[in-house]
């Protein structure tokens, strides 16, 4: 059975998802949006949703265990326990999954911009630094992003009411994120190294184009409430 804590698997799974991707794209020009896409996607953004909340609702809990609230340290310094692997293992293979994400927006015909292809492509490797091998304070950014994600995925799914937190929750995930790891990187009470100067880069790098997708769907908001008539 393949090592999901594995390098190389990481390699094989981003090669083969662009390999594929690629595929479909070009399908896609030749032929046309395929035809069940859409529907796949839709159902496929619910079930996400709904697993992308009952993730954040497990991970809460271990972090409500009285071990992990004694101090800040606590929290985002000590290596957590082994009953813990199971979660740090499933958060990691669900950023794998989301692979799937592209090959159904390819599928309808729709555009993957550049902060889509960035995001997907590099944070299994966020997770398999911070998640799987050096996981301290792995729960702060967890937790935000699967609720992010719950609330993200069912708008995809059809749920036109969570639009308006969807900047605020994508936000506060980033930030949370990347304070812990300067907070890491700066006191003197964690043990820091490469894995933090990584997801350290990383999570500013998704700020910056998240930031660039807020002033664009800010531009396109204004434009069609111009075209509204008065």
């Amino acid at each position: 059975m393949a090592d999901i804590t594995s390098l190389n698997l990481l390699y094989c799974s981003s090669f083969l998802s662009f390999a594929i991707a690629r595929l479909i794209s070009q399908h896609v020009r030749r032929n046309g949006p395929i035809s069940t896409a859409g529907t796949v996607m839709l159902y496929n953004n619910r079930i996400y949703s709904l697993a992308s909340l009952i993730l954040f609702l497990a991970i809460v809990l271990s972090l409500l265990e009285p071990l992990h609230l004694t101090s800040v340290k606590a929290i985002l310094c000590s290596s957590p326990p082994d009953r813990d692997e199971p979660l740090r293992h499933i958060f990691h293979i669900s950023k794998l999954y989301e692979y799937i994400d592209i090959f159904n927006v390819l599928a309808v015909g729709g555009l993957v911009n550049t902060h889509f292809w960035v995001h997907h492509f590099t944070t299994p490797y966020l997770t398999y630094s911070r998640t799987l091998h050096h996981p301290e304070g792995w729960k702060i950014f967890a937790a935000l992003n699967t609720l992010h994600h719950a609330f993200m995925y069912a708008y995809f799914g059809g749920a036109a009411i969570f639009s308006d937190i969807l900047p605020w929750t994508g936000c506060l995930q980033l930030a949370a994120g990347i304070m812990v790891e300067l907070y890491a990187l700066l006191t003197e009470e964690c043990e820091s190294g490469w894995a933090n100067w990584l997801a350290l880069g990383l999570f500013s790098t998704y700020a910056a184009l998240f930031s660039g997708d807020l002033r664009q769907r800010g531009r396109k908001e204004n434009t069609e409430s111009g075209k509204k008539p008065s």
